[in-house]
């Protein structure tokens, strides 16, 4: 489905915009299904089909949730075997929601916004906690929630070129020794920020991952490699390895399989 639809896309047949934003909501609607069912079973969950069956997997599922902490709910989705069972992992472990802020092109999510999906109002601050927190007329933006919080990741999924600025980046590099920043909107030119402007505003603390190709960047006598983090290395082989061997299934397995010849 998913190289159909990568095909389909290329081609123009569907529309680009709308697709995304489906994959999006899908994506947000079955981590806030699978997050709630974990904060309300518990462990007790285990003794539910199919976990009951496949105990494994909700116990590598925790596991890396405590190694890794909440990063861990955007690492696994990198991890076939885990990357269903980590948002459940999160709401066993009682993994507070409102240590994500979310903000869009009208501001971050709250309460009092009119304009939130269902999926969307799942990850809604409460307004009596952000009220005061606007520094201009139009809504709470990013730059608010940076100032007010002491963001760790940013994660930028935008196409909003230039959406952390040089402000943003420089006072969460003030909080955070090591700050993770993935500007990770496609083709570059919608990038939220360039990996050399990331490394210099950071004084080469920072670390990034992109959604498009960056050249490493020299900094202090150093040559810092820019990883693209997304499906590049991995989408385009296992297509033509599903079509040479006329596979009728894609399983986590093969996914993992990949993964692993990659990394070596």
């Amino acid at each position: 489905m998913l190289i159909a639809a990568g095909t389909l896309l290329a081609a123009g047949t569907l529309p680009y915009a709308s697709i995304l934003m489906g994959a999006v909501l899908g994506a947000v609607l079955g981590d806030s299904v699978s997050y709630w069912l974990g904060r309300s079973f518990g462990g007790g969950i285990a003794r539910l089909w199919p976990f009951s069956r496949r105990p494994d997997l909700l116990s590598r599922g925790i596991l890396f949730f405590e190694r890794h902490g909440g990063v861990s709910v955007f690492i696994g989705r990198f991890f076939g075997p885990i990357r269903a069972v980590i948002p459940l992992a999160a709401g066993i472990m009682l993994m507070p929601r409102r240590r994500f802020w979310f903000v869009d092109k009208d501001g971050l999510l709250h309460s009092d916004r009119t304009d939130l999906s269902a999926e969307q109002r799942v990850y809604a601050q409460p307004h009596e906690r952000v009220s005061a927190w606007a520094s201009g007329s139009n809504g709470i933006a990013l730059a608010d929630v940076i100032r007010k919080t002491e963001g760790t990741i940013l994660i930028g999924l935008s196409s909003a070129y230039g959406a952390f600025t040089e402000g943003i980046v420089r006072e969460m590099a003030r909080k955070v020794e090591r700050p993770i920043i993935f500007p990770l909107s496609n083709p570059t030119s919608k990038s939220e920020a360039t990996a050399e402007d990331l490394i210099r505003w950071t004084d080469g603390r920072a670390l990034v991952a992109t959604g498009s190709p960056f050249a490493p960047v020299s900094h202090g006598g150093r040559e810092i490699p820019i990883t693209q983090c997304n499906n590049i290395y991995i989408f385009p082989a296992m297509g033509l390895g599903l079509i040479a061997s006329r596979a009728r299934r894609v399983t986590d397995a093969m996914i993992l399989a990949a993964a692993r010849a990659l990394g070596e």
